[in-house]
């Protein structure tokens, strides 16, 4: 049988030895370490413009899920509409023959 180290309790799990006036340190960390100004600004300067950046790429998401849901209700208007032969036939009598290649492209696909 092994001899157990004083430091580790019955359970096995070590206590935390860093602890000083009732506050706990997570092992191994260094809280005494003094770094740099610059190195603080840089650090502190890199992560705004991280956060920048994902709230600038969450805006526009958000603006891009608001155009698709924009598209799919106007398609779904458009091919409703064009399944009217009033509708059709009211275009006719303006002069309204023919509509863009892409917004066709578009209709065709969702038939």
């Amino acid at each position: 049988m092994r001899p157990r180290r004083p430091d580790i309790s019955p359970s096995g799990i070590e206590p935390n030895l860093h602890r000083q006036n009732g506050e706990s340190k997570p092992a191994g960390v260094n809280l005494n370490v003094v770094v740099p100004v610059e190195k603080r600004h840089r650090r502190n300067g890199a992560k705004d413009v991280l956060k920048l950046e994902r709230a600038r790429q969450r805006t526009a998401i958000g603006h891009m899920q608001a155009t698709r849901g924009e598209m799919a209700l106007t398609t779904k208007v458009l091919l409703e509409l064009l399944s009217d032969p009033a509708f059709v036939a009211l275009l006719r009598a303006e002069g309204s023959t023919s509509i863009p290649k892409l917004l066709h492209q578009r209709l065709v696909e969702r038939r």
